[in-house]
């Protein structure tokens, strides 16, 4: 059962069109401002740039550029993937030096989100399609280009956050940054 958000448009290039996506799972609106909450005093100690609250998601397969016509391959692996609803306790953030981002994530993965993570990787490989070959880390990207990888600031609220449906995305690269559009829906069981 799909529910499909969002039209395509025809690009420059007819049947050569492409599309950035990847699976994702996206917060409630208060679980995003939560996150607001954090990256706040994370900026505060880190620098770097804020994302948008309404941007803030947690990926659990990046696919990168597609044609287009590969949609409906991708579509089908979504509707067939039957993952349980759960609860991620965001416990902890930290800022990683290797790419400069600041992210909020967990101490201890539900078995429910590895499950889906390691069930929809499988997915998408036998689908054809390239997927990453390392370990899921959950987390959730709240500042880029962060000055200083300092320590976090302790007393951030934990943040409980409802999984309960899992979605498919088109990222857009734009001069402001990324900007999502979310393809397809699914409810988690």
């Amino acid at each position: 059962m799909s529910r499909h958000a969002s039209t395509l448009g025809k690009q420059p290039g007819g049947s050569d069109d492409t599309l950035r996506v990847y699976f994702a799972l996206w917060p409630p609106a208060a679980v995003a401002q939560a996150l607001a909450a954090w990256q706040r005093v994370l900026h505060a100690t880190l620098g770097g740039r804020m994302l948008r609250a309404d941007r803030l998601h947690l990926t659990l397969a990046f696919i990168g550029e597609i044609p287009a016509a590969r949609l409906p391959a991708l579509l089908d692996i979504g509707a067939q993937i039957r993952g349980r609803r759960s609860c991620l306790h965001l416990n902890e953030a930290g800022a990683w030096r290797h790419n400069r981002i600041a992210w909020a994530g967990t101490r201890t993965v539900p078995a429910e989100l590895a499950r889906l993570a390691g069930d929809l990787g499988a997915s998408l490989g036998a689908g054809g399609f390239a997927v990453e070959r390392r370990p899921f880390v959950p987390h959730v990207t709240l500042l880029r280009n962060v000055e200083r990888c300092a320590p976090v600031p302790g007393g951030l609220a934990d943040i409980d956050w409802p999984l309960s449906e899992l979605c498919l995305l088109r990222s857009r690269l734009e001069a402001q940054g990324a900007r999502y559009e979310r393809l397809a829906a699914w409810p988690l069981d």
